[in-house]
């Protein structure tokens, strides 16, 4: 009878084990179910039903990495970073993988959210645990080269590059920044071997050939460069220096009328007030100075100072054309054509007294003239010699100086008469002083263009 009872209690026992281990495995099958439909789910990108699943997983086993991991991948995907970060980190802390997922991709997913989060430092240190876990990892090894560059640690930069690029030599992306850090190190020839393989792979690689074009701008080569920045100007990233460097060139060539056009695209692509901008915007103002258009070069400094007062000569520039900045009259001296240039100088004497004599010359910046002024005051048959300048810049003393030795040599000429668009300098005023000869600018000026048709 006691052995009965003993069988019975194995009996019963053997039973119990069987019911919980047929319990466990009927579980787990739901669960490795459950698992392959969430995985099927994030295949086809449903990331919410995924999320619904997986959720439901968790809710019953917390300790299940693999249900972590894609929960973390639906969040990730749906670029929602910050709640798949803790997700990735819960896998990590379990420390069990298998082939779908392994370390070295989640410490990959953790590296591209802190990037994401502009973390360089804590996805530099991710990168560096997936080249301990795989040596051969080109990326990883790229990856960090990129965070390098953004450092300007130019020197550890290319040396990751190269490590990427010696695990994989036909690595396009690779081959492009070490073409850009070799120009920006001033290695030129080594530079341009990088960038060409880069092309010769992959041609619509276009931000490829705006470092191209820079080597070439700097070694001279002008036409190549032009080249070479039209078709960086395809891609998004590089369009607007690409057309910025097109207008620099072309101004360097003095084709000012191309320079403008390729200038004036730039400045209307501007989107944000940044260091592109205000070069572009100080380009395009030089461009137009040479041109004459004072006006419109005013336009862009002035634009720049509101956004950088400092920001190279910007406040000289504005300084010397504060009158033209002011007097709409002073604006049309300074642009007229030669001919409406001159007529406006004869207009000016006539507004002062003065009769035209003798007409020296009349250029783009100067007009020079022997007058006989009226009035009770003048004196019959005594000139007064006249220059008249608009150049960028104020007259300086050496031209005072060299009015007085061309009155000198002159007979009959005992005064003389300097007027400027752009005033005088410090040292001009005092040495006329003391000299037979007028000085005239600003308001003076203005005044008497007011009054002239």
């Amino acid at each position: 009878m006691l052995i009965d009872t003993q069988l019975i209690v194995i009996l019963i026992i053997i039973g119990a084990v069987v019911a919980a281990l047929t319990v466990y495995i009927l579980k787990g099958a739901a669960t490795s179910n459950k698992i392959e439909s969430a995985i099927k789910w994030v295949k086809i990108k449903d990331y919410q039903k995924a999320i619904g699943v997986l959720k439901g997983i968790i809710n019953k086993n917390d300790n299940n990495p693999e249900a972590h991991y894609y929960l973390g991948e639906c969040y990730f995907n749906g670029k929602n970073y910050e709640w798949a970060l803790p997700e990735y980190k819960r896998v990590l802390r379990f420390n069990k993988y298998d082939k779908d997922f392994t370390e070295a991709t989640v410490r990959l997913r953790l590296a591209d959210i802190y990037l994401h989060f502009q973390q360089s430092e804590e996805a530099q240190k991710e990168f560096l645990l997936v080249i301990q876990l795989e040596p051969n990892n080109e990326q990883s090894y790229f990856q960090i080269g990129k965070i390098y560059i953004e450092r300007d640690h130019l020197d550890k930069a290319a040396g990751y590059i190269k490590k990427a690029l010696n695990i994989s030599p036909t690595f396009t992306e690779a081959l492009f920044y070490s073409g850009m850090i070799k120009y920006r190190m001033k290695l030129h020839s080594e530079a341009l071997l990088d960038l060409d393989k880069c092309v010769s792979q992959d041609k619509t690689l276009y931000k490829a050939y705006f470092y191209m074009g820079m080597v070439n701008y700097h070694v001279r080569n002008q036409q190549k460069a032009l080249q070479n920045f039209d078709l960086s100007s395809r891609d998004k990233e590089y369009r607007l220096r690409s057309i910025f460097q097109r207008g620099v060139i072309l101004t360097d060539m003095n084709e000012l009328d191309q320079a403008v056009v390729e200038l004036e695209k730039a400045a209307s692509s501007i989107q944000e007030d940044d260091s592109l901008a205000r070069n572009i915007r100080y380009q395009l103002a030089n461009v137009y100075e040479s041109k004459k258009d004072i006006s419109a070069a005013i336009d862009q400094w002035e634009k720049i100072a509101q956004s950088q007062p400092d920001f190279k000569d910007v406040q000289e520039k504005l300084s010397n054309y504060a009158d033209l900045r002011m007097e709409d009259q002073l604006k049309d001296f300074f642009v007229a054509s030669n001919e409406a240039f001159g007529n406006m100088c004869r207009s000016v004497l006539k507004q002062m007294h003065m009769d035209v004599r003798e007409e020296v010359v009349v250029s783009s910046v100067l007009a020079v003239y022997y007058v006989e002024e009226q009035g009770s005051k003048a004196i019959r048959g005594h000139k007064t010699l006249v220059r008249m300048y608009r150049q960028n810049e104020p007259v300086g003393d050496k031209v005072v100086r060299d009015i007085i030795d061309q009155m000198k040599k002159e007979g009959g000429v005992t005064r003389s008469l300097c007027i400027s668009a752009t005033g005088f300098s410090k040292t001009a005023i005092e040495y006329a002083e003391t000299r037979p000869i007028n000085l005239l600018a600003g308001k003076e000026l203005s005044n008497l263009l007011a009054k002239t048709n």
